[in-house]
């Protein structure tokens, strides 16, 4: 097998900048909606299919909604957040459902700091390409999914995106740029 990348983009990337850009218009609750939204229905999945048992990545999406909500506080939130972040680790060997469950560990800490939110583009781009083609596709091909992805996520945000945001989250992607190739 093939040494896989963690992530799959980076800023250059189009559809990366057009997602940042919507992104940069919105409230930190809206995209703590998008992400977590986004990582229930397209990357828990690919987390589980591997790891039906493995409930930390569940409950941090869950715990995270619940913040939101009201309904749990942020440090009992973002202890759960831990355990997805483990689960991660656990993954090991695992491509597609290690970088699904570190999208969801992402997605959950939005709640903590709004850029965040990103990690389902990044590491979800990841899992999905990985678990679309397998594991020796060409970086062409996954990026050809991760591209695909990015839109789609995009239209995502869009939907629920609110226009004229008079709160938008203060994002800075220096904790990416740190992080992806």
């Amino acid at each position: 097998m093939q040494k896989l990348q963690k992530t799959i983009g980076n800023f250059d990337c189009p559809q990366i900048r057009s997602l940042t850009q919507l992104a940069e218009t919105q409230s930190k609750r809206t995209l703590c909606l998008w992400s977590i939204d986004y990582a229930e229905s397209h990357l828990l999945p690919v987390f589980e299919r591997e790891f039906p048992d493995d409930t930390r990545p569940r409950e941090a999406l869950a715990n995270a909604r619940g913040w939101l909500e009201g309904r749990v506080t942020f440090v009992d939130a973002k202890d759960t957040n831990n355990g997805a972040h483990n689960a991660a680790t656990a993954a090991e060997g695992h491509p597609a459902a290690q970088a699904a469950a570190r999208a969801i560990a992402h997605a959950s800490l939005t709640i903590h700091v709004s850029a965040h939110c990103m990690g389902i583009a990044f590491y979800g781009a990841a899992a999905l390409a990985y678990d679309q083609l397998g594991l020796n596709a060409t970086e062409q091909d996954y990026l050809l999914i991760a591209q695909q992805a990015w839109l789609e996520m995009e239209d995502a945000l869009r939907t629920i995106a609110v226009e004229n945001e008079s709160n938008p989250a203060r994002l800075n992607w220096d904790f990416w740029n740190s992080r992806i190739r």
